[in-house]
């Protein structure tokens, strides 16, 4: 079946009926997170000049966020790996000069299907090949170990599994077509995904991928898959990540990091672009009319060198004080065109929402992903990436810890403790006592798993993964945003509006920048 015919089975992309700014225009970017910091650069590579960005807290870089110890290795806290078919992300590595920072995990170790990690799914949680865990009972008899720990194409290529991951090809472009950008098109009939992704793999009989959809989906944060809709176990697990995973012929592992860490990246691309960012900046209405865009905000005074000097503030009566360090002032800034790359529900809490964006964005839903680095003594035999799918369906209990040194091949023989990122997830996200307890469940698990001399240094708690459900997607809301886009002087981008992750986001910008004739030639010099 042709592209064009595949492409028939789903609805054409709608282009948004509104234009986005202009490059006269003041444009307020709120969030300095990846999708708003790659959106500002798109805009002034391109001759917009008036470019703000709002951030909330003290940093930019949202999800992104690495830590470098006293060695020089990166710890992600954040955006982690770049996948093979990650080619707009590693198109703007390029632009910046960063394309030699990608590293393959463990480059020593011989190839294999998931040749960085091991999987812990027996009863005692005894480590072997995720290659092993991924197969079959059946399979696992008729191939030997040995076999399954380092596959080659003929033998991998006469499994099930991989005939199974040829059927769900077929099927995805059947129903979503051969879309070029972050949204799939509108199925033609959306009974087909009107259920839960592991629902729908069972209704075409694939359950042979529970377990491989279990680690690129769930393992990630992505909801499990007896519970997200459908659409995103589709939209994630797109074709080529699948042949991403499957195609040993190049002999290369199936992901890699950044040598230095993703936050170079946006900090390199900040510094270049010389960004007007505005940081610890509590916004507190949002006004949007046909004259332009007024933000009121209350900023936070950080101390000068000459408030340390002097050791206190100014005094009340003098002319001269406008703010008190450490405080927050009032500040109102007026725009002409606004683009909201922070988490949509939260913005529209402050802003002159429209009933139809309360009604879509207030349908979002999240996870709790949290990310913990932390130190241990040095054990002799460590991997990279230790997985435990067993442990995924239980809220706040740890199913994935890695090891950045051993993956960046960073380790020395002098070192007595190793610092990793461990993942914990809950399906639901709320604050209050959760942090305590995702803290404590680590540490617990930690020393059931014989870690000695625990450490940790930073724990974050990513509100994760926003997404609809099934309800609201059967109301074709994903697709009522990509119209709704330049509608008030507005444009969304993000994680919000897309999925939760570094290729969507990039991908989505560019879609709504307009690079549609580069996209389709597969050319990236314009950006």
């Amino acid at each position: 079946m042709g592209a064009a015919a595949c492409s028939a089975r789903a609805e054409v992309e709608v282009a948004p009926k509104n234009h986005g700014p202009k490059k006269t225009d003041r444009i307020c970017i709120v969030g300095a997170g990846p999708a708003g910091i790659h959106m500002a650069s798109l805009l002034m590579r391109n001759g917009f000049r008036k470019v703000t960005l709002l951030e909330k807290s003290d940093r930019h870089g949202g999800k992104s966020y690495t830590i470098t110890d006293n060695n020089g290795v990166p710890h992600e806290l954040g955006t982690c790996y770049l996948y093979p078919h990650y080619k707009e992300v590693r198109a703007l590595l390029a632009e910046y000069e960063l394309e030699d920072q990608e590293v393959e995990i463990n480059r020593r170790r011989r190839p294999g299907l998931f040749r960085e990690a091991r999987a812990y799914a027996g009863a005692k949680e005894k480590p072997g090949s995720l290659n092993q865990w991924i197969f079959n009972e059946s399979e696992t008899k008729s191939i030997p170990s040995a076999v399954l720990k380092d596959l080659t194409p003929e033998i991998l290529h006469s499994t099930s599994l991989y005939a199974k991951s040829r059927k769900y090809i077929k099927l995805h472009q059947r129903i979503l077509g051969d879309y070029k950008y972050s949204l799939p098109g509108k199925p033609a009939n959306m009974k087909e995904i009107n259920m839960t992704f592991n629902d729908f793999l069972e209704k075409n009989k694939l359950e042979e991928l529970v377990p491989f959809f279990t680690y690129t989906h769930s393992a990630l944060g992505y909801g499990l898959i007896d519970e997200v809709p459908a659409l995103y176990g589709l939209w994630w697990n797109t074709p080529e990540l699948i042949d991403s995973f499957f195609d040993l012929r190049k002999r290369k592992n199936s992901l890699s990091m950044m040598r230095d860490g993703f936050s170079l990246l946006w900090d390199t691309i900040v510094e270049k672009h010389d960004m007007d960012i505005i940081y610890n900046c509590d916004i507190k209405k949002i006004t949007r009319n046909e004259k332009g865009v007024v933000v009121t905000t209350n900023v936070l005074e950080e101390p000068t060198q000459a408030d340390y000097e002097r050791g206190s503030p100014r005094d009340d009566d003098d002319e001269e004080s406008e703010s008190i360090p450490g405080l927050r002032r009032v500040q109102t800034m007026t725009f002409d065109f606004l683009i909201v790359a922070a988490p949509a529900d939260a913005v529209m809490k402050c802003m002159d929402s429209t009933d139809k964006e309360k009604e879509i964005f207030s349908s979002l839903r999240y996870y709790t992903l949290s990310t913990t680095l932390y130190e241990s003594r040095l054990r002799e035999k460590e991997l990279p990436v230790k997985f435990y799918p067993k442990r995924i369906s239980q809220p706040y209990v740890s199913h994935m810890v890695r090891n950045s040194t051993r993956a960046l091949n960073s380790w020395r023989p002098s070192q007595k403790k190793d610092r990793k990122v461990a993942y914990q997830f809950t399906n639901y996200h709320s604050h209050g006592m959760m942090e305590d307890k995702l803290r404590l469940t680590l540490i617990e698990d930690l020393r059931n798993w014989q870690e000695n001399d625990i450490r940790v240094f930073k724990m974050m708690n990513w509100q994760y993964f926003p997404h609809f459900p099934q309800e609201a997607i059967n109301k074709g809301y994903p697709w009522e945003i990509r119209k709704m886009q330049g509608e008030n002087r507005t444009w969304y981008i993000g994680s919000s509006v897309c999925f939760e992750s570094l290729h969507d986001c990039v991908r989505h910008n560019l879609d709504l920048m307009k690079y549609k004739h580069a996209m389709a030639h597969d050319d990236f010099s314009l950006f």
